[in-house]
């Protein structure tokens, strides 16, 4: 009896089926890595986006309302006679500020509310020196709320505005005056965000207090939503996994006007877009590789197989 044909053929079938299944092995794990990638770099993208819409829809109402108010107290000042230390205090006390300086076409502050910064030059701080802008054609220039030079114990968000007789008056908010002035945009601002799906936007104070949190948790500290954040040690910018009202998020902090915004994003939501993308990608594949190995072996079978038997009849 001839057993070749039987032999040849499964022999031919076995290893077609394992180059096939091997071929298949090494593109479905590829294509995970690949959109494994893909789902992390579009998940930072996403927490960064809305933090940076976050932050600069904050900054921007910060600025606003104290722009304003330093517009209204150097039209007063302006208009006075002469420009005391009492007349600021009062201006101080009118417009509900924490600090007023007026800073003469040289740099150097002649007036303020704070005795120690008399005579203070302005150009030999790295945050004073931004205000230079003033003396140089700018009219009103506003800056983040920071540490200020003369003293690093001191933070202060300040905005100045030029004077119609030279130089330019400065007003600053303290922390306290600061946080009064945007709480409530603050509040607001996250309750009607989401970072993809079911992701959300936390901001807590100065004091790790939460400020504005979606699922109501207003003056309760960052601790109860499970979110952990050591600065020494934890960049901002950077992602960090943590249990997030009891499930596994990818989260992103970053600092803005004294408070801390914490973008999060559940991490099922940040694999499903790659699941799905693999889960389709492997269902064509199956279809595409069954169909080269039918054809492969039908193929090889009647050109090459079916040939081989008949020499091999023939020789017989």
């Amino acid at each position: 009896m001839n057993t070749g044909r039987k032999k040849i053929s499964r022999s031919f079938q076995n290893w077609l089926l394992v180059l096939v299944m091997v071929a298949f092995v090494a593109t479905t794990v590829f294509l995970w890595l690949i959109q494994t990638r893909l789902a992390q770099e579009n998940t930072v993208r996403l927490l960064e986006l809305n933090i940076a819409d976050v932050r600069q829809d904050i900054q921007d109402a910060s600025d606003e309302n104290l722009l304003a108010l330093t517009a209204e107290i150097a039209g007063k000042l302006n208009n006075a006679q002469a420009i005391t230390a009492d007349f600021l205090f009062e201006l101080c006390d009118q417009y509900d500020v924490t600090e007023i300086n007026c800073i003469n076409p040289d740099g150097l502050i002649y007036v303020s509310t704070y005795p120690d910064f008399l005579n203070y030059d302005m150009r030999s701080g790295e945050q004073s020196a931004e205000f230079m802008v003033l003396l140089d054609g700018e009219t009103e220039y506003v800056q983040r709320y920071q540490p200020v030079s003369y003293d690093a114990s001191i933070s202060r968000k300040y905005a100045g505005v030029v004077l119609e007789n030279g130089g330019f008056v400065q007003v600053g908010y303290g922390f306290e005056r600061f946080q009064r002035d945007i709480r409530e945009f603050v509040i607001g601002v996250t309750r009607n965000r989401h970072v993809g799906e079911g992701g959300c936007i936390l901001i807590a104070d100065e004091s790790w207090n939460i400020v504005s949190d979606r699922n109501g948790n207003e003056g309760r500290n960052l601790d109860v939503t499970g979110i952990w954040i050591d600065t020494q040690t934890m960049s901002q910018g950077e992602v960090f996994s943590s249990e997030v009202y009891g499930e596994s998020c990818y989260c992103m902090y970053k600092q803005q006007e004294g408070y801390t915004i914490v973008a999060v994003m559940p991490q099922s939501e940040a694999a499903l877009s790659r699941n799905v993308a693999v889960g389709v990608t492997t269902a064509m594949q199956i279809v595409i590789f069954s169909a080269l190995f039918i054809m492969i072996f039908v193929l090889v079978k009647k050109l090459v197989v079916d040939n081989i038997l008949k020499i091999n009849g023939s020789l017989a």
